[in-house]
């Protein structure tokens, strides 16, 4: 993993601000260098005002030509900045480069296109496949999937309730640095 690959994914998560900085240092560095993961950097920064001011244009304008470009994480910052945006149109072509995310294998990609088939927000409902998307994203050690199948087990949402099932799970994402997840562990408790 590239150094960039890793600045996208922490910023994907949202995570430290004391690395804005540096990300938009980085993403400005490698875009003059044409690294093509460098857009979909710079326009996570942009989107977020992560180390520069905040402007939504630009974010969108270089996700876009990061998606265009083929970048799999330019698809998923497009689709993420479309379906915030307000409009029946921008969400269908969100979920199109969240599919297009997905279908790249990008872990991100798979957890959010397997939690809108599960919960049945912006695609039909479809459980079964919605978890076998989420599990291809735990294929890849992606804490968020560790934490979704972990909700899925605890409350059955898709598969018999299960704890230890979930408990398991959840404590994977824990152990992959998901503090989130610590809470769904105390909601099982010692049983």
């Amino acid at each position: 993993m590239t150094k960039i690959e890793r600045m996208l994914n922490i910023l994907l998560s949202i995570g430290g601000s004391e690395n804005y900085d540096k990300a938009f240092e980085l993403a400005s560095n490698g875009e003059q260098s044409g690294c093509n993961n460098s857009k979909a950097l710079l326009a996570i920064c942009y989107y977020y005002g992560c180390g520069c001011k905040k402007n939504v244009d630009e974010a969108l304008r270089l996700a876009k030509e990061s998606a265009d470009q083929g970048n799999k994480y330019g698809h998923l910052i497009l689709g993420r900045i479309l379906y915030w945006k307000s409009g029946l149109s921008c969400r269908h072509d969100a979920i199109k480069h969240y599919m297009i995310a997905a279908e790249m294998e990008l872990a991100e990609g798979l957890v959010t296109i397997g939690s809108m088939y599960i919960d049945g927000t912006s695609l039909p409902m479809d459980k079964k496949i919605g978890l076998e998307i989420m599990m291809k994203a735990a294929d890849q050690e992606y804490a968020p999937a560790y934490e979704q199948l972990g909700r899925c087990y605890e409350i059955g949402d898709g598969v018999p309730v299960n704890k230890s099932e979930a408990r398991k799970w959840y404590q994977m994402a824990v152990d992959a640095g998901f503090t989130l997840s610590q809470k769904g562990l105390n909601r099982l408790g010692d049983s």
